[in-house]
């Protein structure tokens, strides 16, 4: 997870909007930690937005990094409320559970599918897709 988040920090910018999605456990979170690692600082401490729903962070006083976890969220959910709909265009946005509000969601975006494999904790499929 690690090295993918690495390989794929070094292509984001602003506007990019990246979707995680597969079950519980599967290390949607972890991989978010280590990209916003590599996109602000390695040593700082990311927390999973699962209560918040939305994390911010900041490259170097620049570029925003929103950390987003839908997971809580249901139909009765305003996404104006959460206004997010403009940071799409003006930060990276990560977007844990994203077919909670899938609607809402960019079309041009990085989809990346976790699985675990043959039911072993320690294996994981990993599909990226447009």
């Amino acid at each position: 997870l690690k090295l993918l988040a690495k390989k794929i920090s070094i292509s984001c910018s602003e506007g990019d909007v990246i979707t995680l999605s597969g079950p519980l456990g599967v290390g949607k979170t972890t991989f978010a930690k280590y990209l916003i690692q590599y996109l602000v600082d390695e040593n700082i401490e990311v927390t999973s937005p699962t209560y918040n729903i939305i994390q911010s962070y900041r490259r170097f006083d620049e570029i925003e990094i929103l950390h987003m976890d839908f997971y809580r969220l249901n139909d009765k959910t305003n996404i104006y409320d959460l206004d997010i709909i403009e940071s799409f265009e003006n930060a990276i946005s990560i977007i844990e559970w994203p077919e909670k509000l899938i609607e809402f969601i960019p079309e041009k975006r990085l989809n990346i599918k976790f699985s675990f494999v043959d039911d072993d904790d320690d294996l994981r499929k990993i599909i990226l897709a447009n």
